[in-house]
């Protein structure tokens, strides 16, 4: 009971020991931010690097591109994609729907092994069916392959969701099962990448990397339709998205930049930003007038409502079904505008001039989905010299914008089909007329692989990575005399993200590790400062442990109070540190926008760091491995004093001082 008395008589009355809690909180602040910073910085570069990439990477040894891709990713997944112009027949069956397709031809020798097949073959199959650009379901059936080369699929649907009306209808791909593929391997796709000019309306040139990806196939490698404006986390997101979808997202935005315009706009004039004021101007300028219309007629709804207060009755209920009559017919004349178009393409949000961040942190588009642009890029995937090429030039319309969280990717991006970038990049397939059995394979700039989440650790995923050489050591001398021919350099590089971006992440882990080493080398000053003021503390105490150790107390108990009260110092300065740490490093965006605007001081620059934020995320396991230290330091600064007082003689003490 005594130890418990004198801890709480010193914890009351000897302010100076606070102190050292002081101490103690400001290095648990200063090392929660931090680390929490750099911990952020690297987990939001594996996330954004399986975003961009997935788990592993193939890449060619030059810009002709890796040849067969198909049929090396079918190997890789045991699933080939057959491509073609599927006419799509709906029969009622008894449970479900059956659907059969037929195409044209087919790479005979991907699915069987050789360019001739004697009698009709058929393959397990999945198809993802659409209706009017909707997506359905995903089929499940038969895949035929003929003679001739002709494919046909019968499948089944189930179940089907409500509302299908059994329109048109069309599957975006069949994925016939060849093999068993790798164990380790859940999805993989491939992707075309150049580069080209971006131009918008007449006046807005800029250089841009053209990306062809294959879309939804792209979702089931990498997190990329996260990202999208139009069709936020649609696992089945394709470059045709609904136009009722569209008009939907379309409001919801041109309702945030009024929003931002109010808000500016009723700000003395002396404190408004005119360059905000200038853009989103012409932000507003570029909505369609439909839009504007609607969002008018939805400003009077709510002005009518206010006035009418609440249970107002028959008038402010006949005004709202007019305006849902005119939005619903507005909509449906801009859905015709917005009819899903043959040059699709998706932007990166963050290309200078067509979009840009409030300081509210909302993003302000300029060019909104149904707008055109036009690309040009130069076809030098055949390995042509930039003097024996023509530069291809295409009009395509905006249906969706995407953020990867990059900086350096969302400014300099855009995204477009698989197959019209291979077009424009010359690097579609080429058959020779004379011989037909020759061709000049389709190629494309770099194979994605997502692997299963059991081998996603680093040394697994290197493992996983050689199996994958592996493989392409096996399959390439299949095709090596069609790649002479054609030019293609047969050599590939395999690596996992990491390898990816080793010179990116290394530099980076290095940077944590000596900022946590330097942090903890001052935080030893906390330890110093608990030494120091707890010593005086026992010096100043003598003649009170003299007469406890007189009166029974042990030099145990006496030695207990005082490590008991650095563990108070210490637990008290970590949860300050810890309470202060966290409402700092969520809110360092805002406060790192405040002290911009406020005194002009920037640390952060997405220029420079990549990222559009600062990582603003903080580890449990962080806090905890902190807290314990922050105790264990309390206990290590307050042991030599304990242990000074613990072997003090009784009579010596009393008679001292």
């Amino acid at each position: 009971m005594y130890k418990l008395f004198l801890w709480l008589k010193y914890l009351r009355r000897r302010y100076l020991a606070w102190l050292s809690a002081v101490a103690v909180a400001l290095c648990v602040f200063m090392m929660l931010t931090s680390i929490s910073v750099m911990d952020g910085f690297l987990a939001k570069a594996e996330v954004a690097a399986k975003g961009l990439f997935g788990d592993i990477i193939i890449d060619p040894a030059s810009v002709t591109g890796i040849g067969r891709y198909d049929e090396f990713i079918s190997r890789l997944t045991g699933e080939y994609r057959v491509d073609g112009d599927f006419r799509v027949v709906a029969r009622r069956g008894t449970n479900a729907l059956d659907f059969q397709a037929d195409a044209g031809y087919v790479h005979v020798e991907a699915l069987v092994g050789t360019s001739t097949v004697a009698a009709t073959r058929t393959f397990p199959g999945r198809g993802l069916l659409y209706e009017n650009d909707r997506f359905l379901c995903e089929l499940r059936g038969d895949l035929r392959l003929t003679p001739d080369g002709k494919v046909g699929f019968l499948g089944r649907g189930e179940p089907l969701p409500k509302g299908a009306t059994f329109g048109q209808l069309r599957l975006e791909a069949v994925y016939a099962k060849v093999g068993d593929g790798l164990p380790e391997v859940e999805a993989a796709t491939p992707v075309v990448n150049s580069f080209g000019l971006l131009r918008a309306g007449r006046v807005y040139l800029t250089t841009i990397q053209i990306c062809g990806i294959r879309l939804p196939e792209r979702t089931r490698v990498t997190s990329f339709e996260e990202g999208l404006f139009v069709q936020a986390g649609d696992p089945n997101a394709t470059f045709s998205p609904s136009p009722r979808q569209v008009i939907d997202r379309t409001l919801e935005h041109a309702e945030a930049i009024e929003r931002l315009f109010r808000a500016e706009s009723d700000r003395p004039e002396e404190d408004r930003d005119p360059m905000l004021m200038l853009r989103l101007s012409r932000a507003r300028e570029n909505l369609p007038a439909d839009v504007m219309l609607i969002l008018a007629e939805r400003a009077k709804l709510a002005a009518e409502r206010a006035r009418a207060g609440v249970g107002s009755g028959v008038a402010v209920d006949l005004l709202a079904e007019r305006v849902e009559r005119q939005t619903a017919a507005l909509a449906e004349g801009l859905a015709s505008e917005l009819a899903p178009p043959s040059n699709p393409v998706i932007l990166g949000l963050g290309i200078g001039g067509l979009s840009f961040r409030a300081p509210t942190r909302e993003h302000v588009r300029s060019i909104t989905p149904g707008t055109k642009v036009v690309l040009t890029l130069l076809p030098v995937g055949r390995g042509g010299g930039i003097r024996e090429v023509n530069p291809n030039t295409a009009t395509f319309r905006v249906v969706d914008d995407a953020k990867t969280d990059v900086y350096t990717i969302d400014t300099r991006t855009v995204y477009v089909p698989f197959e019209k970038l291979q077009l424009m990049a010359d690097l579609y397939e080429r058959r020779d007329i004379a011989d037909p059995t020759k061709a000049d394979p389709a190629r494309c700039s770099q194979i994605q692989v997502k692997v299963r989440r059991a081998h996603t650790p680093p040394a697994k995923l290197a493992a996983v990575r050689r199996k994958i050489e592996r493989e392409w050591l096996a399959f390439y001398p299949k095709y090596e005399r069609e790649f002479d021919r054609a030019k293609i350099n047969t050599d590939v590089r395999v690596q996992t993200w990491y390898e990816h971006l080793a010179h990116f992440v290394g530099p980076i882990q290095k940077q944590r590790t000596l900022v946590a080493l330097m942090f903890g080398v001052i935080s030893f000053v906390a330890v110093i400062l608990i030494f120091a003021i707890f010593y005086m503390i026992v010096m100043q105490k003598i003649r009170d442990i003299g007469v406890v150790r007189a009166v029974g107390g042990s030099a145990a108990g006496v030695a207990q109070v005082f490590l008991a009260f650095g563990a108070a110092a210490g637990l008290v300065g970590s949860l300050l540190g810890v309470v202060a740490g966290c409402a700092f490093v969520w809110n360092i965006n805002a406060i790192h926008d405040w002290l911009g605007r406020t005194v002009g001081f920037q640390v952060w620059t997405p220029e420079t760091y990549l990222f559009d934020e600062i990582p603003n995320q903080v580890d449990p396991a962080v806090v905890v491995a902190i807290v314990v230290w922050a105790v264990f330091s309390g206990l290590v600064g307050a042991l030599i004093p304990a242990v000074r007082a613990a072997v003090m003689e009784p009579a010596e003490a009393v008679r001292y001082g």
